[in-house]
C-alpha cells in the first residue's frame, strides 16, 4: 500500500514540474484548432495548462466548466510540436482527464472502452454487427429511433459496410529466403474494419523478404482509454501487448495506425522499473516509416497508377512521430501518380479519437474544412483508422467515387512483384 502511494505521490510531483515548464508564451494557440473556433483563452493549450495547474495545486474545483474545457480539445498535439519549452502537453492531459474520472453517460465511450478490453468480445461483437447489417437491422433501429434513444446513432454513421475478416496465421513466410523479422500490430478497431490494409501489409512485407509474426493474444494498444481517462486500463493492455510480442521473440513491431503507433511508443506509466524498461526491447514503427526507411523499394518495382491522390496528414503522424513526409515519398516512387495535400492537413481533421462521437458539430465542422476541394481527386490516403472511418463518413453524395485508403494498400495494388 505505502509502495502505490508513494508513486502516486511521485507522478503527482511530476506532473506538477511538468506544468511548470510552460511560460504561458502563447506561441501554440495559432496552432491550436479549438482556439481558432472559438477565440477563447480556455480553449488554447495555454489556457488549459493554466487550469490544470490551478487543478493540481489544488486552487480551482473540479467543476462542469474545468471539465468541458479540457474535454473539448482534441488531442492533436499540435501546441506540442511548436512549444519552445518542449511541454509535453499530451502526458499532461491524459494524467489530467483520468484525475478528472470519467463521465458515465457517454454511453459510446463506456460501450468501445468496454469492448476494446479483450480481443475476443470485439470479435464477437463485429461478428454480431455483420450479422446485423445482413438482416438489415441497423436500418431498422433507425428509422424506429432506437439508435438515438440509446445515443448511438452517430456511431452507426461511422460503420462501414462490414466483411468477414480473414482468421490471420501466427507467421507469414517470404517466398524467398527471409530477411528480417518483423511483428505486426493488428489493432482491436482495424483488424475488424479494415483488414485490407493488414491484408496489403503482410502481402508488401512477405514480398519484400519479411517474416511476419502476427502473435495471437495481442490487443487494443490502449489508446482509446488513456485518451479518455482509463489509464489503468490502457496500462494493462499495454502490458499485455509487451508480453504477447516478448514472448515471440520479435524485437520490431510494425504498426498501420499512426494513432496506435504513437500509444505503443510513447512510454506509459508502469508499476516497476522492471515493466517500464521491457518497452526498451522494442522498436515500435509506423509501417509506411520503416519501409522508407528500409529503402527496398524502388521506382521499378511499381506500376503506373494516372491518379489524383490526396494526402491527409494525421495528427499523430505529424505532430508526435513527426513522420508525415513518409507516405509522400513512398507515394512519390509509383509512375504517373500525382500527389497533393489535403487542405488544412496542419490541423485536425475532427475524427481525435472519440472526439468524433462526443462532439459531433466541431468535428464535422473541421472535417467540412478538408473536403472543400476535391475535384480531380480519386483517392484519399491516410495513415490512421479512425481518420479514414471520418473522412469517409463525410463525403458528399457527388463525391462517393473517391476511395480513402492507406498508402500501403496504394503501394500493394502497384508492387509488380
Amino acid at each position: 500500500m505505502s509502495t502505490i502511494l508513494n508513486l502516486a505521490h511521485l507522478q503527482k510531483k511530476a506532473i506538477k514540474k511538468e506544468l511548470d515548464r510552460c511560460v504561458m508564451c502563447g506561441l501554440c494557440s495559432e496552432y491550436c484548432a479549438t482556439y481558432k473556433m472559438t477565440n477563447l483563452e480556455a480553449e488554447s493549450p495555454r489556457g488549459r495548462l493554466a487550469l490544470m495547474n490551478g487543478l493540481w495545486n489544488n486552487k480551482l474545483q473540479a467543476d462542469t466548466p474545468l471539465r468541458q474545457h479540457l474535454d473539448h480539445c482534441l488531442g492533436c498535439r499540435a501546441c506540442e510540436a511548436v512549444c519552445p519549452s518542449q511541454v509535453n502537453y499530451g502526458y499532461l492531459l491524459d494524467q489530467t482527464r483520468t484525475h478528472l474520472g470519467q463521465d458515465k453517460n457517454k454511453i459510446p465511450l463506456y460501450v468501445i472502452n468496454l469492448l476494446a478490453q479483450s480481443g475476443y468480445s470485439i470479435h464477437f461483437f463485429f461478428k454480431f454487427l455483420r450479422f446485423a447489417q445482413h438482416l438489415k437491422l441497423p436500418s431498422l433501429a433507425r428509422k424506429t429511433g432506437l439508435l438515438q434513444a440509446f445515443k448511438l446513432e452517430r456511431l452507426e454513421q461511422y460503420l462501414p459496410s462490414l466483411q468477414h475478416r480473414p482468421k490471420w496465421k501466427s507467421v507469414y513466410y517470404p517466398k524467398k529466403k527471409p530477411g528480417a523479422r518483423v511483428g505486426l500490430f493488428l489493432g482491436c478497431i482495424a483488424q475488424e474494419v479494415d483488414h485490407q490494409t493488414l491484408s496489403a501489409s503482410i502481402r508488401l512485407l512477405t514480398k519484400l523478404g519479411y517474416e511476419v509474426h502476427i502473435p495471437r493474444s495481442q490487443n487494443c494498444c490502449g489508446a482509446l482509454h488513456l485518451h479518455t481517462g482509463h489509464a489503468k486500463s490502457a496500462n494493462k493492455l499495454a502490458q499485455n501487448n509487451y508480453n504477447c510480442f516478448s514472448k515471440s521473440g520479435i524485437q520490431t513491431i510494425l504498426s498501420i495506425a499512426s494513432g496506435c503507433t504513437t500509444t505503443l511508443a510513447e512510454p506509459l506509466y508502469f508499476s516497476s522499473k522492471k515493466e517500464a524498461n521491457q518497452k526498451k526491447t522494442f522498436r515500435i514503427r509506423d509501417i509506411s516509416h520503416f519501409l522508407l526507411a528500409e529503402n527496398r523499394l524502388t521506382t521499378n518495382l511499381f506500376a503506373p497508377l494516372a491518379k489524383q491522390i490526396a494526402v491527409h496528414d494525421p495528427c499523430s503522424l505529424r505532430n508526435v512521430l513527426k513522420q508525415q513526409q513518409a507516405p509522400y515519398e513512398l507515394l512519390k516512387l509509383i509512375p504517373e501518380i500525382k500527389l497533393s495535400e489535403l487542405p488544412n492537413n496542419q490541423h485536425c481533421c475532427g475524427a481525435a479519437g472519440t472526439h468524433m462521437l462526443t462532439h459531433p458539430e466541431k468535428a464535422d465542422l473541421l472535417r467540412a474544412s478538408k473536403l472543400l476541394t476535391l475535384d480531380n481527386i480519386q483517392i484519399i490516403a491516410t495513415s490512421n483508422i479512425g481518420c479514414a472511418l471520418h473522412l469517409a463518413a463525410g463525403l458528399p453524395p457527388h463525391h462517393n467515387h473517391i476511395e480513402v485508403l492507406h498508402p500501403i494498400t496504394i503501394l500493394e495494388r502497384q508492387l509488380r512483384l
